[in-house]
């Protein structure tokens, strides 16, 4: 397993001792990236800690922690420490902790390819066996107050800034071209079919919720909706095609420059 960032603040002993690295072979979620040893656990002066990051890791697949984040933690109490990881993951979802669109996220950085996934760029995995990464971050208990710590040890990691901003972007904006209610539920329960573009007694504006950029409905269109689209909107890059999609029922989409709230990551000058 090739390391490729070990920042460490650790008992002397755990340094002249030596640090043993879980292997590929036996690799356990559950447990630290690192072995210690009877004399490191005991960690009285309370200073056992370290941050790791390595590559993809063949076979092991991301995690979900509580509020469906995309890293897990947990506290031990014989070493008193609090371990934080996150597996085979993108730098944007690193950031953002997979709670944040795609359409919400702002890049100004010099190689956007190697921040988030384009399927023009081949298959996921095989983009993330070349961009993605393994983070572990290990802290005594009581030093991780809340996600801030975590998320500065990241950009510290990847020389980044990131934060909510607002920015000028484009935008797509659902409006109607009649006011006829060609879109009316017929009720029953909700129903969504991303893949299909099929949607059943929703709001309208949820049709824009995984589109490639950020997405406005300014209908003013109240009551639930039933369309099929027959498209996979996350996957259009033409906004014709959403407008073909959307005209037998009396609705269209605008491409503007609005100011909008983005999630920003900014590479920091070197």
């Amino acid at each position: 397993m090739k390391i490729l960032f070990f920042s460490t603040i650790l008992l002397l002993i755990l340094i002249t001792n030596g640090i043993q690295a879980q292997d590929s072979v036996t690799f356990d979620d559950e447990k630290p990236l690192f072995k210690f040893q009877d004399e490191q656990l005991a960690n009285p002066n309370k200073l056992l800690r370290y941050a790791a990051l390595t590559g993809y890791r063949e076979g092991v697949a991301p995690v979900r922690g509580q509020f469906n984040v995309n890293f897990k933690g947990y506290n031990d109490e014989k070493t008193e420490t609090r371990r934080i990881y996150m597996y085979n993951l993108s730098i944007q979802d690193m950031l953002t902790h997979g709670l944040v669109k795609p359409n919400q996220v702002f890049l100004e950085v010099k190689d956007p390819s190697k921040y988030r996934y384009d399927p023009k760029q081949g298959t996921e995995t095989e983009w993330l066996r070349k961009n993605g990464y393994c983070y572990e971050l290990l802290l005594p208990l009581g030093v991780l107050k809340g996600m801030h710590t975590l998320d500065n040890e990241i950009r510290k990691i990847f020389n980044v800034t990131s934060g909510w901003e607002k920015r000028k972007v484009k935008t797509w904006i659902l409006v109607r071209t009649s006011s006829t209610e060609k879109f009316k539920s017929s009720g029953g329960d909700p129903f969504i079919d991303q893949v299909k573009g099929t949607y059943r007694n929703v709001n309208i504006g949820i049709i824009g919720v995984n589109s490639p950029v950020p997405f406005l409905d300014e209908t003013g269109y109240k009551k639930a909706a039933n369309i099929d689209l027959g498209i996979d909107i996350s996957t259009v890059t033409d906004v014709t095609i959403l407008r073909k999609a959307l005209q037998k029922y009396d609705l269209d989409v605008k491409e503007e420059i609005r100011e909008k709230s983005m999630f920003v990551i900014t590479e920091n000058k070197k």
